[in-house]
């Protein structure tokens, strides 16, 4: 499964995808911050795969690390 494809389930009850926070961020974020955002996303993959951890989760956190700068 690619990462763009993990689903959430919003706190309205609605489910939410990585692909769509992707593109609300593509809207919001400078290009050199977009591209440093999915940087550390394929980072956050990694270490969840080295680490055993949630890769939904890690991908979530990525995406949203730099949302409140801005």
């Amino acid at each position: 499964m690619k990462w763009e494809e993990i689903v959430y389930r919003k706190s309205s009850g609605e489910i939410g995808s990585a692909k769509e926070i992707q593109k609300d961020l593509k809207k919001r974020l400078k290009p050199n911050r977009y591209t440093h955002t999915l940087g550390v996303v394929q980072t956050a993959l990694h270490l969840a795969t080295v680490y055993g951890s949630e890769a939904s989760q890690a991908v979530l956190a990525a995406l949203l690390h730099d949302c409140a700068k801005y």
